[in-house]
């Protein structure tokens, strides 16, 4: 979570550091999630990972709460609960899942404990979002993004979004919606009789390849942009040889379970340019801040042209340089490549300064003279 220079003994903060302040994850509980969190996980792992934070270290397991908490399995508890009642970890779990589901509790203690565990559940799971969003875990990120919502909504992923409507919509239909598998798209299709009867009446009868994430923005849609019309959102994305076959634009709210987009980009007749000439200009600041980008991108391109045998062509521009010959070793270039144009050449006339330091020693004290000649070439 912070890192130490020894060369000008400071710290400095990590990514994982500023999730951890940002969210007030204990560190301990940043290791736990280094041990246990994968790029592929299930359900009852997630919620088992987050029943191992040490925000939870407090509670306890009780024997006067072990029947309440295997009813709770049985009623209130849609995945596995490792280790079972009688786990630390397991109560945990159950607690989790209780909350999520909505269920109801009599036993004073885990009201207690059930209402220490909601407070700091949605800051927990906006944590391990955050995590592996920059990591670039494309389904582990979409996954808890959707426990964010189940925990700020009180619904489990898997039932049926209309739930987030539940003051509006009766349970009697909610039930029916998902006895049915009635999503949203096919009841989008249907008109009003045919929604009626579906309710009333049982019917007759991410880069595609890499679960990577190469690009992730939050984007704020107010009403008024949605009455206005298309909105345009520009962002680069890498390109890889070989290309793959198609990337996945996804598009999901962050408060909306199901309230998602996916847009599929077609690369199979994709014909990428040949890059045969790079010029670089003010190639003088490669000592600057922007030095280490420039490095990258030479290197990177004489990489590429070693690989694919294609010739690249660099031109570099720059002002009077001392070294210019190390400067075209560096590019590659030849003497017949490296020219150095004299002052006479420039459209702009040149001014030169010459500063002259002079020290005359006096009987008494010592006398500085200075100045300057100003020559127009």
């Amino acid at each position: 979570m912070m890192r130490f220079d020894e060369k000008s003994g400071n710290f400095y903060c990590t990514e994982l550091g500023r999730i951890a302040s940002h969210f007030y994850i204990r560190y301990s509980s940043v290791e736990t999630y280094n041990e246990m969190l994968r790029r592929h996980m299930n359900d009852s792992e997630i919620i088992t990972m987050v029943a191992h934070s040490s925000e939870f270290e407090n509670i306890a397991v009780r024997e006067e709460e072990q029947q309440e908490l295997e009813t709770l399995v049985r009623t209130s508890c849609p995945l596995e609960v490792r280790g079972g009642p009688g786990d630390k970890y397991g109560k945990i779990s159950i607690l989790i899942q209780v909350f999520i589901s909505r269920g109801s509790l009599d036993s004073f203690s885990l009201v207690a404990d059930a209402a220490y565990i909601s407070a700091s559940l949605a800051r927990i799971m906006s944590g391990l979002f955050e995590i592996c969003l920059r990591r670039g875990w494309s389904e582990m990120s979409s996954l808890l993004l959707g426990y964010c919502k189940a925990v700020d909504r009180q619904i489990w992923p898997h039932q049926h979004p209309l739930r987030q409507f539940d003051k509006d919509i009766s349970q009697d239909i909610l039930r029916r919606l998902e006895d049915r598998d009635a999503d949203l798209d096919h009841l989008h299709e249907l008109d009003e009789k045919d929604i009626g009867a579906l309710i009333h009446y049982f019917p007759g009868g991410k880069d595609s390849e890499n679960d990577h994430i190469y690009h992730s923005e939050l984007f704020i849609l107010t009403k008024k942009m949605a009455r206005g019309g298309p909105q345009k959102i520009n962002f680069t994305v890498p390109l890889f040889e070989p290309h793959p076959a198609q990337y996945y634009i996804r598009a999901v709210s962050d408060s909306w379970l199901q309230s998602e987009a996916i847009h599929a980009i077609s690369f199979l007749n994709l014909t990428l340019p040949e890059v045969g000439l790079m010029i670089l200009d003010e190639i003088h600041l490669l000592g600057a801040d922007r030095g280490p980008i420039l490095e990258v991108i030479v290197s990177r391109m004489r990489y590429i042209s070693s690989q694919t045998e294609r010739a690249v062509r660099f031109v570099g521009l720059s002002t009077a340089l001392a070294n210019a010959r190390d400067l075209a070793d560096w590019l590659g270039v030849s003497d017949m490549g490296l020219f150095n144009f004299k002052p006479s050449v420039r459209p702009v006339p040149l001014e030169v300064h010459i500063q002259v330091r002079v020290t005359i020693s006096c009987s008494y004290s010592w006398s500085l003279l200075m100045f300057s000649i100003m020559a127009n070439v």
